[in-house]
């Protein structure tokens, strides 16, 4: 069966004029001649992307979209018509936002996050960004500690809301991170807490012992970086080691305190200096 939205695995099984289909006689989707592979022989498989065309008639192409049925990502309006929008996911033709997949009004230019899905009435691949209801809120197979791939889809009072996993809604609160997060950004992540409304709280800092080994990396970078010294040390505020080196004061203290251990800086009332041992 030849999934629409979806890559299909088909074999190229008629030439014509205008390109090639592939399937078999009982069904089958159009490959056109621009996308069709130099020396691709009848009785070869092909990996394609199944879309529809203009006129809501199954079409292949080679080229690859921004997302799949089932997925999310950033995507540009490009253009707005009175029935709705469409936006920019990497093909020939941009997909169809319906306004009634809006969760408010989209306009030219902007970059949303947008949810690809099948719409069962139309066979046509649409887009959402109306994400709320296509979460999974099924989070049994994740776990505290698990890292994660995140997407920046919007933000509130309390901090950045994100995909999990490519599937589950979360939120890195402000004080898990100290960098400026972007709509659309792509960061990995750690879960911190599977919340009891099957939300996720994530962190952008990894739990444990392996945020010290890496805060321990950042803080050697930046000194190197700063000529050897920065005027950080345990009275700083957390700000000053925020906006500096993107660490919490807790984990700049436990990491300055094993590189002071381990030799590899020294410390003064001025700050936090470099020690060459090579």
């Amino acid at each position: 069966m030849i999934r629409i939205g979806e890559y299909n695995d088909l074999e190229a099984f008629k030439r014509v004029d205008f390109g090639i289909y592939l399937g078999n006689q009982e069904e089958w989707v159009l490959l056109p001649s621009k996308w069709v592979p130099e020396g691709l022989a009848v009785g070869e498989s092909l990996r394609v992307f199944v879309y529809t065309d203009s006129q809501d008639r199954p079409i292949a192409t080679t080229d690859a979209p921004v997302a799949t049925i089932g997925e999310f990502a950033s995507m540009e309006v490009v253009d707005i018509t009175n029935h709705g929008a469409f936006v920019d996911w990497g093909l020939e033709k941009d997909l169809f936002v319906p306004f009634a997949q809006q969760i408010r009004a989209l306009k030219k230019g902007q970059r949303q996050i947008v949810y690809v899905s099948l719409d069962q009435r139309t066979g046509r691949v649409i887009g959402s960004t109306d994400l709320g209801r296509y979460f999974d809120y099924d989070i049994a197979d994740l776990h505290v500690g698990q890292e994660v791939a995140l997407l920046v889809f919007d933000f509130n009072d309390a901090g950045a809301q994100v995909v999990v996993a490519g599937r589950s809604r979360g939120i890195i609160y402000h004080d898990e991170t100290f960098e400026t997060l972007q709509r659309g950004q792509q960061l990995n992540g750690w879960v911190k807490l599977l919340r009891d409304d099957n939300r996720v709280d994530v962190s952008v800092r990894r739990p444990g012992h392996g945020s010290v080994v890496d805060a321990k990396v950042v803080i050697l970078e930046a000194l190197i970086a700063a000529g050897g010294s920065l005027p950080l040390h345990d009275k700083s505020s957390p700000e000053e080691i925020g906006d500096t080196l993107k660490l919490s004061k807790r984990v700049f203290k436990q990491a300055v305190g094993g590189l002071y251990k381990d030799r590899r800086i020294s410390i003064s009332e001025a700050g936090i200096h470099f020690n060459d041992n090579s």
